[in-house]
């Protein structure tokens, strides 16, 4: 192929379906950085119909009969963007699972509501950070006014937690804010 040649059609296409694919691994990974995300997630939005046509569009060059390529970019295409959202955590998922990753800047862009958040589990978030002996984000979570004396159905406290798993500057943030045992 020339410098000047145009990439094939089939070499475009693949690339296409690879980004789609992969940016959905990424995303759920947190590897883009907050703002990214958000900025994606609007976009996958508002260019669903843009989606289906592409799907027919890279489909239709995978297949030799065009009825076919529109049949399978309604099935591929189709749930990707109706089911879309399900595909995107709860505000609360997300919570705990900055809260576990110590990730301040993620739960203060997903945290809309009260810091009393409580997983499946009945860990708050609170818990969860003392845990993972994340101090800055249990800082954040008592600044936005947690409550110190939740307990789990173990009857285990943040402080408790945290005193179970040694981290000893969560212990010190938590007895400073009242947690008692």
């Amino acid at each position: 192929m020339k410098p000047t040649d145009k990439p094939p059609k089939q070499l475009v296409r693949t690339v296409i379906l690879t980004i789609l694919m992969v940016v959905p691994l990424l995303i759920s990974l947190q590897v883009f950085p907050v703002a990214l995300i958000q900025v994606i997630y609007i976009a996958s939005l508002l260019a669903f119909p843009l989606a289906l046509l592409l799907g027919v569009w890279l489909l239709n060059g995978a297949c030799h009969k065009r009825w076919f390529g529109l049949f399978l970019a309604l099935i591929v295409f189709m749930p990707i963007g109706f089911f879309g959202t399900m595909i995107w955590e709860s505000g609360d998922e997300m919570c705990h699972k900055a809260a576990r990753n110590g990730s301040v800047e993620w739960l203060r862009t997903v945290l809309t509501g009260g810091p009393d958040v409580v997983d499946t589990h009945g860990n708050s978030l609170l818990m969860k950070a003392a845990q993972y002996g994340h101090t800055e984000m249990v800082r954040e979570l008592l600044r936005r006014g947690a409550r110190t004396g939740y307990r789990d159905g173990d009857g285990d406290t943040a402080l408790s937690v945290a005193i179970r798993y040694k981290h000893d500057d969560c212990v010190r943030l938590l007895r400073e804010a009242g947690a008692r045992w």
